[in-house]
């Protein structure tokens, strides 16, 4: 328990009115305090005090996959939570499902049934299609702009090209590039598009990469606390969205070490030490010529260090 003390600057709360002068009222969140008679005369009002609480709270931290094994009605093999019954023998504790333990089933609609996932569903059967996405946002049409002083938006022309996969491992060549351009009004463009896709501009549905349509002849306001609000050239945005697939779905058994709670990302080592010197590395020969001022210091160095051709 923490106690707050808060001090109350009484004037705002004295009545100056002639037919209140000298009467002294003290009410608190509407209960009567104290009544009395007083040469100020307070009004009849609440005192009201802000008190913020804050709580403080941590990430459970970096949990760790444990490979699923569906329940086949049989009790547990302990080897299912190697990992886990380790530690708790260590501890000296010991649990029934540490051994061949059948859950217990609960009871639903009359019906006995354990309480368990769906026996030998596989995780592609949780993944789900994903759906085309439409929305308005700010122009990226300065990354399919040339260096061309005359055409600065070329059609077809990849500002950018590499071979990359997506999310399935396929192997395609994302691009960047303009795809139609109406004086700017509008301009049609694809950021990390594939490079055979053909998008429909009529009724755009591109499967990979973000397609824009920026028309630069109209604008719409927008607002941020820093500028407030302001005008920006319209741009529409079209992109299918990845939904759920291998790549952000996990069927496991999430699991924490005590060690790790806390720690919300993978730590990252640095192997690669780079020590910079400066300009000029300080090496012997460097050292030696700084003790020679002229030719006969350099004959004479090291008694014939230097040989020297005549």
């Amino acid at each position: 328990m923490q106690i707050y003390k808060k001090k109350i600057l009484l004037e705002d709360y004295v009545s100056r009115d002639k037919a209140t002068w000298g009467t002294y009222r003290w009410f608190l969140s509407g209960n009567t305090f104290a009544n009395g008679i007083n040469s100020k005369g307070l009004i009849d009002k609440a005192f009201t005090i802000n008190v913020f609480i804050t709580q403080d709270t941590d990430d459970m931290g970096i949990a760790k996959d444990i490979e699923y094994e569906a329940y086949d009605g049989l009790p547990l093999d302990p080897k299912s939570y190697k990992e886990l019954n380790t530690k708790l023998t260590n501890l000296g504790l010991n649990f029934p499902f540490m051994g061949n333990y059948s859950p217990v089933p609960l009871i639903s609609q009359n019906i006995y049934e354990p309480d368990i996932r769906w026996p030998n569903k596989p995780l592609n059967n949780y993944f789900e299609p994903g759906i085309s996405i439409s929305a308005y946002t700010n122009d990226r049409i300065d990354e399919v702009k040339s260096y061309d002083l005359v055409n600065k938006y070329i059609p077809m022309f990849n500002m950018s090209s590499e071979i990359v996969d997506d999310y399935q491992g396929n192997t395609y060549t994302s691009v960047d590039r303009v795809i139609s351009d109406n004086n700017l009004n509008p301009i049609n463009y694809v950021i990390g598009g594939d490079d055979l896709e053909v998008i429909n501009l009529t009724n755009p549905d591109p499967q990979l990469g973000l397609f824009f349509r920026t028309y630069t002849g109209s604008t719409r306001f927008v607002s941020n606390d820093i500028y407030g609000e302001f005008p920006i050239d319209v741009t529409q945005l079209f992109y299918k969205g990845q939904a759920f697939n291998e790549t952000n779905s996990s069927l496991s058994a999430m699991t924490r070490e005590e060690y790790l709670f806390g720690i919300t990302t993978t730590p990252t080592v640095y192997s690669d030490v780079f020590i910079d010197r400066g300009r000029a590395t300080v090496y012997q020969n460097h050292m030696q010529l700084a003790e020679i001022t002229n030719l006969n210091d350099l004959v004479n160095y090291g008694n014939g260090f230097y040989k020297i051709m005549k």
